[in-house]
């Protein structure tokens, strides 16, 4: 779910926070195309308390195939190539304890045509 974003002239400037809803059940971090040049995902819970458990990370709805864990406080960035721009509402997010998440941070181009 995104909660916010900035328009900073050229770029814009998103934070955002996705906790599945269910254990076992992976969900996209954004719900439509979330065009991106460069995301930060952080494991935290969006309540802004510290995760519990592995937090993770994959680009399907199949359960346990996210293939990249995050242990409590650690991070993923990810950036584009050079005149690429990365679809975040590919990057699923699967949680073992329930109420565990990602917060993330990104940047998004302005004037996107797609």
């Amino acid at each position: 779910m995104l909660s916010s974003t900035r328009d900073f002239g050229r770029n814009t400037v998103g934070f955002g926070s996705k906790a599945p809803a269910a254990i076992a059940t992976p969900e996209a971090i954004a719900t439509g195309p979330l065009w991106v040049s460069y995301i930060r995902i952080k494991a935290f819970r969006p309540t802004r308390a510290v995760n519990t458990g592995i937090v993770y990370l994959g680009i399907t709805t199949a359960n346990d195939t996210q293939v990249y864990g995050l242990g409590v406080g650690e991070v993923l960035e990810l950036y584009a190539d050079s005149g690429a721009l990365i679809d975040a509402s590919k990057i699923f997010v699967d949680a073992v304890t329930l109420t565990d998440g990602v917060v993330f941070s990104y940047v998004q181009p302005a004037n996107l045509d797609l």
